[in-house]
């Protein structure tokens, strides 16, 4: 642990409380509808249907996605195989991407993100946020259980950290606010599914493609929407090394309760050795109870 957080408890520095709200990063053309008030946990996104998408940005956003994906070896062929593009166009939007010091470019000809990008991260960390409210409930979890525990949001076909407060163990989890989490194999991706009304679950998990993070993770589509009906009858998801070998987690939805729909998702994460299987129910039960107070903020 680095040190006290801005609201009380340790956080390791990975949290951002200085804005009240969950979800208005995600879109500019994003209206947002506020139900009882301006609580983060209920707001509900409309997203404008059928607007052409500009392709050159669509190029650039992989691009950059592909370099952010890589280990900073990746030179311009590489890039334009990662994306399938040629390598004229990708050398074209690359150039473009470093003029803008959105790129960066190694002595040794490999491609990372440019510290331009660092201005803009920080500027979503401040408006990517839980309430100082939602901090309390999951500093109250990690010291009850012991171990990281994180609040997630969904954004198109992934989840992203909004709020973590780590263990206070010397070995625990690596992870941080803003972190991508696909949903199919993660304990707060298979909340989020598990709660989607059957119709959007379905065409979701037709869409996404199940990666193969570990030799325990789902990548059958069946055993997929199995595992997410257990994980709605029980209340709540594990992921069991099936996004990271040596590393298991339990999730939980933060619904909206006028729909029972899940806004958010919460979790605590451990190595498998502190987190047994036999002591899984005993902790997804005192997760549940911070799920529902979450669900009610």
């Amino acid at each position: 642990m680095s040190g006290q957080g801005a609201r009380g408890g340790k956080t390791g520095g990975n949290s951002v409380h200085n804005v009240n709200t969950l979800l208005t990063y995600a879109n500019p053309t994003i209206r947002m509808t506020r139900m009882r008030g301006s609580n983060p946990l209920r707001d509900e996104v409309e997203r404008p249907a059928g607007r052409p998408r500009v392709q050159s940005l669509e190029r650039a956003f992989a691009i950059l996605d592909a370099i952010r994906s890589s280990d900073g070896t990746q030179n311009y062929a590489d890039v334009a195989l990662a994306t399938g593009l040629n390598r004229t166009t990708a050398w074209r939007l690359v150039s473009d991407l470093r003029s803008l010091g959105l790129v960066s470019e190694g002595e040794d000809g490999g491609l990372r993100l440019g510290a331009q990008l660092l201005s803009f991260g920080e500027t979503a960390r401040r408006h990517i946020s839980t309430s100082d409210a939602a901090h309390e409930v999951l500093l109250r979890l990690r010291d009850d259980i012991g171990e990281t525990c994180h609040i997630a949001v969904t954004d198109g076909d992934a989840m992203f950290y909004v709020d973590k407060v780590e263990s206070e163990s010397s070995v625990r989890v690596v992870s941080f606010v803003g972190k991508r989490l696909d949903l199919h194999c993660t304990a707060l991706g298979k909340s989020h599914l598990a709660w989607l009304p059957l119709s959007s679950r379905d065409s979701t998990i037709a869409r996404i493609k199940l990666v193969k993070h570990t030799s325990h993770t789902i990548t059958d589509r069946a055993t997929l929407l199995q595992e997410l009906e257990l994980t709605k009858q029980r209340g709540w998801a594990i992921d069991d090394e099936e996004n990271e070998l040596g590393i298991r987690c339990i999730g939980a939805p933060i619904l909206h309760k006028a729909v029972d729909s899940a806004l958010a998702a919460v979790s605590v994460t451990a190595p498998v050795q502190r987190f047994s299987r036999e002591n899984i129910h005993n902790l997804a039960g005192r997760l549940m109870r911070a799920a529902s107070e979450l669900s009610y903020l």
